[in-house]
């Protein structure tokens, strides 16, 4: 925070998103590259990324304390997939333009009215499934990279090989070449080099952590 900055935060406008659609953003990632945002959202029957573009307001900026709001989101796109289980995704990051890598963290699907509410079969068994995964340390999770062109539908695919019990938070260098994954429940960081022509992650090494951690930032 800048000196004499508002202690405060201020909510920003969302402008053009779609009416009456759900947003629970978090996991969000900031390009300084293009200036947008990446936030994943779970959207009660369905998670994605939203893609926001952020616009300065310079005469507000430069002001202290802020007379004005100094930033708004105008969201861009939605990046949806039936490979993404509902509630299942935790981070993203921007790879290009038209390319993210966004992190699996939950084995199954999250029922559409919550955890405590199942209301099929399938919700049922996927609610249980996803309970043994994590007390077994079974290694079900991965990475996704999604690409598109235009405003074509997002092609989205398995990034790597390998596997996590929670994909969580996830970092990549300013070269964009090397990608950090955290993994809480295997208190591990898997650091992966990124094959620039087909978007393909291979892991190179690992931290070993005296503890779960959370999001990281590169």
């Amino acid at each position: 925070m800048r000196k004499g900055g508002e202690a405060e935060p201020r909510n920003i406008q969302l402008e053009l998103f779609p009416s009456g659609r759900r947003f629970q953003g978090h996991g969000l990632d900031v390009s300084n590259t293009t200036d947008r945002v990446y936030t994943v959202s779970h959207n009660g029957d369905h998670s994605s990324v939203d893609i926001f573009q952020i616009s300065y307001n310079q005469d507000c900026l430069v002001s202290l304390p802020w007379a004005c709001q100094p930033v708004s989101l105008t969201f861009l796109r939605s990046i949806t997939s039936n490979i993404f289980p509902n509630y299942g995704l935790n981070d993203v990051v921007e790879v290009e333009d038209n390319q993210i890598y966004v992190t699996q963290w939950q084995p199954f699907s999250f029922p559409i009215r919550g955890t405590n509410h199942p209301e099929t079969f399938m919700e049922n068994l996927q609610r249980m499934s996803s309970w043994f995964v994590h007390k077994t340390g079974l290694k079900m999770t991965e990475v996704f990279h999604c690409s598109w062109t235009g405003n074509s539908d997002a092609n989205c695919v398995a990034a790597s090989d390998q596997k996590f019990v929670g994909a969580n938070g996830m970092t990549i260098d300013q070269d964009r070449a090397v990608v950090y994954i955290n993994d809480p429940e295997d208190k591990m960081i898997t650091i992966l080099e990124r094959d620039k022509e087909t978007g393909k992650l291979n892991k190179i090494s690992e931290i070993t952590m005296a503890f779960g951690a959370d999001n990281i930032e590169y």
